[in-house]
This record gives structure tokens, C-alpha cells and sequence, in this order.
């Protein structure tokens, strides 16, 4: 863990605060078949003040997390690859909200954004070799793409709730259906909740005029499926023969 205080003083400008953090953990590897990086840090705390702004600044995050790995040597099979990114229990002081939501109309549970990506790529030229960098730097794609999973979508904020699942494989055969990428085959489902909700209230307090909410309802009327009270899902197929079905009503 960690501690900082500061208070900065200069050209009549002030800034003061602290910044204190839980234990950090560090894992990297790089060699000549993989690079990955995973960082992770937990009890994330920042207050600041500043001369420029004079309301303290309070801002609080249970976990921050990023992580990635690809392959970085070619090889005749696909390698694992991913990525994912953690941001939970993200919260701000009410002098803050009070700022734009005076009459507390939003939620204000601690926040979340998560976000995780697994496949198999082939990598079609080795990174750390010099005298390949012109034709990589040159190639539309330097990775043949085998497969892509969402493994994890889950975005929560001023009450409302999305979340998603899903796979795809690709055809490399196929350049042409889905140009310049592979021809993917597969299925992906994001579920919506509290949305309705989050629309009446930014309405509410006046952010947005109800006109301009229209759009997005229709949109969501037109695309997702109600699967209960202010709750609606969103399925998206792209079967063998390339045509992208959404909720079972075909788009492309």
C-alpha cells in the first residue's frame, strides 16, 4: 500500500489533497511466443482541492484492474489472447453529485465497469524481429484471428445495469463477406436493466429534453426484447452463411 500528501503552491495557484491505495500487484512477461501485462490495485482513495475549483474533490474505487496478453511469435497454431479491464466500486462525494443532481434524483451506489476478452490468434510475424517490422507495420492484419469470447461485460451506474455474454469463431477463408476481417460465425447476448429509468430521471433533471429521448426508445423498441418490468435483452447471431440476426430478425 500507500500513502501520499501533497500541497502545491505556485504562481498564486494552490492545489492540496492526498492519495491512498491497498496493496498493488504486478505480473508482466515478455519473451519471443508472448507478451502479457497484469496489474491490479485495490482501496483506491483521492481527495484534492484546488484554488481553481473550490469544492474538495473526493473520489473513492474499490478495485482497479487491466490486463492483457497476445502472441508475439509466429506459429503454425493459434495463440491464447485477451484482454479484460476492472473498475469497481467507483464513488464520488455528494459535493460533487450535488453539482449536476441538486435533488438527488439518481442513484448513487458505487459504480462498475467491467470488461473481459479472450480468443485464439496466429500471430504471422514475430515482433521482436527486426527485419520484420516494414511488413508488419505494412499488413492490414498482422494476426489471424481464430476465435473471440466475451467473457465478461458488466457496466453499473446511476441505477441502472448492463450486462453480456458471448463467441464467435472466424473463417480466414473468408475475406470478402465481413472485408477486411474474417467471416465470424457465433452469438452475443447484452441484457439491459433500469434503463427506462435512467432515461425518466436525466429527463427529470432536465439534462435531457424529453424530445431527444424519443430516438432512443424507438431504437430500443426496434432492437432489444422486453424480458421484464424495465428490463430488456438484446441477441446477436451471424450464422454460417454471413447474415447478422438481431433477436431472430435479420439485419444483413
Amino acid at each position: 500500500g500507500a500513502d501520499y500528501v501533497f500541497d502545491v503552491n505556485s504562481d498564486g495557484e494552490q492545489a492540496a489533497g492526498s492519495i491512498s491505495s491497498g496493496m498493488a500487484v504486478f505480473n508482466g512477461e515478455m519473451n519471443s511466443e508472448t507478451v502479457s501485462y497484469d496489474a491490479q490495485t485495490v482501496d483506491i482513495a483521492v481527495s484534492i482541492q484546488t484554488s481553481q475549483f473550490p469544492l474538495p474533490v473526493e473520489v473513492g474505487l474499490a478495485e482497479y484492474a487491466l490486463s492483457f496478453k497476445m502472441p508475439a511469435g509466429k506459429t503454425e497454431e493459434p495463440s491464447d489472447f485477451g484482454m479484460s479491464f476492472d473498475l469497481i466500486g467507483l464513488t464520488i462525494s455528494d459535493t460533487i453529485w450535488d453539482l449536476f443532481d441538486a435533488g438527488k434524483v439518481l442513484p448513487r451506489d458505487p459504480s462498475t465497469i467491467q470488461l473481459a476478452l479472450a480468443g485464439h490468434a496466429k500471430a504471422l510475424f514475430d515482433m521482436f524481429d527486426p527485419d520484420q517490422q516494414d511488413a508488419m507495420n505494412d499488413a492490414v492484419m498482422p494476426f489471424e484471428l481464430a476465435s473471440l469470447s466475451l467473457d465478461q461485460l458488466k457496466i453499473m451506474a446511476a441505477g441502472a445495469l448492463v450486462t453480456g455474454s458471448g463467441a464467435f469463431s472466424f473463417d480466414n477463408t473468408d475475406m470478402q463477406t465481413f472485408a477486411p476481417m474474417p467471416r465470424p460465425e457465433g452469438e452475443a447476448t447484452v441484457e439491459i436493466t433500469g434503463l427506462n429509468a435512467l432515461l425518466d430521471n436525466l429527463v427529470a433533471m432536465g439534462l435531457v429534453p424529453e424530445q431527444d429521448i424519443m430516438g432512443p426508445r424507438m431504437m430500443m423498441g426496434m432492437f432489444a426484447r422486453s424480458t421484464g418490468d424495465d428490463q430488456m435483452e438484446i441477441g446477436v447471431e451471424v450464422d454460417k452463411g454471413g447474415q447478422v440476426l438481431v433477436n431472430g430478425n435479420r439485419v444483413r
